[in-house]
């Protein structure tokens, strides 16, 4: 039997690098409530899992999201919960459309935030990998802090993508000398 792990590794970073160029460009619409309900319960189903069991494996505390989410609910969801749940199911982490929040407006912060949120990071978790503030990764994301090249290229570094996917201006990873910004 052949196995297919680098095959599959391969094609995951290649979505994560597609998602994080095309969050330069644009907003992409969320996924309608009524498809997450459907993925979700199909999902479910197809793993043998109880709401209580996937929120278990899912590492969430509030067992009441997954009701919600296959009841349809439209209220806005954490990014990083859908990932999680999608995880389980054994999907990409965008299954369930986890994506940075409609408040980030295309560009490199919106980059950054879809590659966060492709590793399944939190803010803290991105900072504790970095050795960037919490607060400063926050306002790169937010477009409200411009962030050094070298900023960059760690951020790029740490999520395993080339620092042209978060930021087109800058010299690419493979290229670039290590010039203090």
């Amino acid at each position: 039997m052949t196995d297919n792990r680098p095959t599959a590794a391969a094609a995951r970073e290649t979505r994560i690098r597609q998602a994080v160029q095309a969050a330069q460009h644009t907003l992409p619409a969320p996924l309608p409530a009524a498809e997450i309900a459907a993925r979700l319960i199909a999902g479910r189903t197809r793993l043998d899992l109880s709401q209580t069991q996937i929120a278990a494996q899912a590492g969430l505390s509030l067992y009441h999201v997954v009701p919600e989410l296959e009841a349809g609910s439209d209220r806005e969801r954490n990014p990083l919960t859908l990932a999680a749940l999608a995880h389980v199911l054994g999907e990409e982490w965008d299954y369930l459309g986890a994506m940075a929040p409609p408040a980030i407006a295309p560009g490199r912060g919106r980059a950054l935030a879809t590659a966060r949120i492709a590793r399944g990071w939190t803010l803290d978790e991105l900072a504790a990998r970095t050795g960037h503030a919490r607060s400063s990764l926050s306002l790169l994301e937010h477009g409200k802090l411009n962030g050094s090249r070298r900023t960059w290229r760690n951020l790029a570094a740490a999520l395993a993508v080339d620092v042209t996917d978060l930021d087109p201006s800058a010299p690419s990873t493979t290229t670039a000398g290590n010039e203090g910004v």
